[in-house]
């Protein structure tokens, strides 16, 4: 939201059609919104049928499994134009537990 809320053209996505629909719901309040939503699996990007220039992950990485991980960089790769950027925000077993990590 952050992104379409500065005027970046923005594709979110979702596995669940929930979170999309309140995504859908909030967007037109964004004065400079040129975002759009779909439900789809980040395990299979290629089934979007586009490239980025960027993906910004914020919290979805770390969820995967180890085995998920390795289908993930592979549907990032499917999703990426050549010279790309990834952003990933995610968690680490080394953080320091007192700061309240999931």
């Amino acid at each position: 939201m952050f992104f379409a809320g500065i005027g970046l053209e923005v594709l979110g996505v979702d596995t669940s059609p929930a979170a999309i629909e309140k995504a859908k719901k909030k967007a037109p309040s964004l004065k400079k919104s040129k975002a759009s939503f779909t439900v789809a699996d980040a395990l299979h990007l290629e089934t979007l049928g586009r490239k980025f220039d960027t993906i910004t992950d914020s919290g979805l990485f770390h969820t995967f499994s180890d085995d998920d991980r390795v289908l993930f960089e592979r549907s990032l790769r499917s999703a990426l134009r050549i010279g790309s950027i990834y952003f990933v925000l995610c968690f680490s077993d080394k953080e320091p537990a007192r700061w309240g990590r999931p």
